[in-house]
């Protein structure tokens, strides 16, 4: 029975690495800091749809492209305004998005970029 502690010390040995979804291959660290960053920006913005919802605000202020952050996407999103449903079902665009949700006041009355 192989112990995990082997199978770690073999792919250290051979250079194995974790492979992305476009066949790179990526040092542990590097996926291990992903999946943790993805989990801090899920909880972060996650808990400002709830914050939301809790004081009967119904619009999330959007700040992304940060942090050298840069593809379209995210370069569109950013100083847009958001309902909080459709917040609460993008909460990131990809893996490492640097996106950061504010809560607008209640009562703020800007027009909605996105409502679902």
């Amino acid at each position: 029975m192989t112990r995990f502690s082997d199978y770690l010390a073999d792919m250290q040995e051979r250079g194995s690495k974790f492979l992305d979804r476009l066949g790179r291959g990526r040092r542990a660290s590097a996926h291990v800091r992903t999946i943790l960053g993805d989990s801090v920006v899920d909880t972060y913005n996650q808990a400002q749809v709830l914050r939301a919802r809790g004081t009967g605000a119904t619009a999330i202020l959007v700040h992304d492209a940060l942090l050298g952050d840069t593809d379209e996407p995210c370069e569109t999103a950013n100083g847009q305004t958001w309902s909080t449903a459709y917040a609460q079902t993008h909460l990131k665009q990809h893996p490492n998005c640097t996106r950061e949700f504010t809560v607008l006041r209640h009562g703020d009355e800007r027009e909605l970029d996105r409502v679902e």
